[in-house]
């Protein structure tokens, strides 16, 4: 599967280039005609099957194909259900597809294109690869037979013969993506030699000069494989208490909150932000569950209100508002409208962010857009909504959805410049413009050219210094809340989901949204808090 996820991602712009059409709709829909769908959008069950599985108690929803409005919402509605499904290959080359083939299809068409949105993730994938011959209705579907050709042809052109399944058979396993390194194997389901900084490493072989046979190469030999090992074993023994947390997480997670713990009601309001997927998604979910009233905001109308009804339709008590942390009119209107509604909030959870590098990757183009986001729009977003935290006795709450690669004492990642590494860990002395210059500073450099060598972290590096900010910003401002009067407590912490399986990661973590989304949910709800300023991952505190 690694190689046909390689050659899926490496094919989408020549999928896109090949498959491009007018964004126009046929003849044929007169101003009466309607289309109606019983399972256009379904109600959210759990991350890896929204909008796979259907729901007749949906209602029906109604589209005039004259209307330009009604199209534009059943082409907008259309493409996020075909790029939301939780499956990375079929969120490109079926998103892809319907982008820019929906606005062409009649009514038929759309027929067709429903039909095949409302099959399950696993049994589309397979008919689409030619794993398994799919049933006689779905074979003779036009979109199917549309988006079955182009998968074949970027399998025949570009995948690796080894990962190719004989009809009937499992797929090949490959490694893991996020495995490959210098010690990755050369063969198995990677057709080409593996690239080291530009160069193609060979394959060893006896004749190779590197293939020594002496006893001092021997042992070199022996040493490195007993480094290898002993790697290994430690990736091996962290995997299994990653995986025993992760189960004492789920278990705790189904015990439920006694009467006397719970603090909170459907009249307390939480706002989280970036709640149309991923992580900020499932927090919002897991809240809404617990039985508090949850506001869902999103830069994307669309996304967000999509995002809602599936919610609401499984009986949740969520509104949305849009919002965009770096525009500070959508904060001003959307302070504006708490306020009227609402007089104020209970919960702050800050989970809206970006993210372009996925991988190994390390490009600092988009830099200034990630630190904008992530640190400066997170603090003008708290800022402005400290004024709506409502007094109570259990305190109101912030929660900053961090990420450990932020940390300031890191033993891989961390700034290299040990005075500045001091100032912002002072928390006594920590100020606003030490964090906003040190931004500053990084971005000034990455304008120049000279952030390489300015002893920045060097794995993800704008993402990581925008969650540096975050969690510094957390410090300082848990010192300033901490002055408020009894009664009129906040407080505010941070914490690292992990390395979760979402679209900001290329579905390539090894986290459910619903784990990830566990210690922000948890931290928001504890009973008789006291804690603030504080750094936690998977329930439990971590050193910044």
């Amino acid at each position: 599967m690694a190689s046909l996820r390689r050659t899926l991602l490496s094919g989408v712009s020549r999928f896109i280039k090949s498959t491009a059409a007018p964004a126009r709709i046929h003849g044929g829909a007169s101003s009466n005609e309607i289309v109606r769908y019983q399972s256009l959008f379904r109600p959210y069950v759990n991350s890896f099957s929204r909008f796979c599985s259907s729901n007749p108690g949906v209602e029906s929803l109604d589209f005039n194909l004259s209307d330009e409005e009604s199209k534009r919402q059943l082409v907008n509605r259309l493409v996020y259900r075909s790029k939301q499904r939780g499956f990375l290959e079929l969120d490109l080359v079926l998103g892809s597809w319907v982008e820019n083939h929906v606005g062409s299809l009649d009514e038929k068409g759309i027929r067709a294109l429903v039909d095949v949105l409302d099959l399950e993730n696993p049994d589309l994938w397979k008919w689409l690869t030619g794993q398994e011959q799919p049933p006689e209705a779905i074979d003779t579907n036009p979109v199917f037979n549309e988006v079955r050709s182009k998968v074949m042809y970027n399998l025949d052109n570009y995948a690796s013969q080894q990962t190719r399944a004989t009809p009937g058979q499992p797929w090949v396993r490959g490694w893991d993506d996020f495995k490959k390194g210098r010690d990755s194997p050369i063969v198995g389901n990677q057709e080409k030699p593996f690239h080291v900084t530009g160069k193609i490493t060979p394959p060893l072989t006896p004749t190779s000069p590197l293939f020594r046979s002496s006893e001092r190469t021997g042992t070199c030999r022996k040493n490195k494989m007993d480094v290898t090992e002993k790697r290994m074993n430690k990736k091996e023994r962290a995997k299994e208490r990653r995986e025993k947390r992760h189960q004492e997480i789920s278990r705790l997670r189904t015990i439920p909150y006694s009467d006397h713990q719970r603090w909170w009601s459907v009249e307390t309001i939480a706002v989280v932000t970036g709640g149309n997927r991923g992580i900020g998604f499932e927090i919002t979910r897991q809240l809404a569950l617990h039985g508090l009233t949850v506001i869902l905001t999103s830069r994307d109308t669309v996304a967000g209100e999509e995002a809602t009804k599936t919610l609401v339709e499984g009986g949740l008590k969520v509104v949305f508002h849009q919002l965009d942390i770096v525009d500070h009119d959508s904060i001003d209107l959307f302070y504006t409208w708490v306020k009227e509604k609402y007089g104020g909030i209970d919960i702050l959870i800050n989970n809206a962010g970006v993210s372009y590098n996925t991988g190994s990757e390390n490009s600092v183009e988009c830099a200034e857009k990630v630190i904008n986001t992530n640190y400066f729009g997170t603090k003008n977003l708290v800022n402005a909504v400290i004024p709506l935290m409502r007094p109570s006795a259990e305190g109101a709450r912030i929660v900053m959805v961090s990420s450990r690669l932020g940390r300031l004492n890191g033993r891989r990642n961390r700034i290299a410049d040990v005075d500045l590494r001091q100032q912002l860990e002072d928390v006594e002395s920590l100020s606003e413009d030490t964090i906003d210059s040190t931004m500053s500073k990084f971005l000034e450099q990455v304008r120049d050219g000279s952030w390489i060598t300015g002893g920045w972290p060097q794995n993800n590096t704008d993402y990581s210094l925008s969650k540096l900010a975050v969690n510094a910003y957390t410090r300082l401002m848990a010192r300033t809340l901490s002055e408020r009067p009894e009664g009129q407590k906040i407080y505010i912490n941070c914490c690292c989901p992990g390395w979760v399986k979402t679209a900001m990661t290329g579905w390539a973590g090894l986290t459910s949204p619903e784990d990830g989304a566990d210690t922000p949910v948890w931290l928001t709800l504890l009973p008789g808090q006291s804690i603030t300023g504080k750094f936690f991952a998977e329930r439990r505190e971590i050193n910044f």
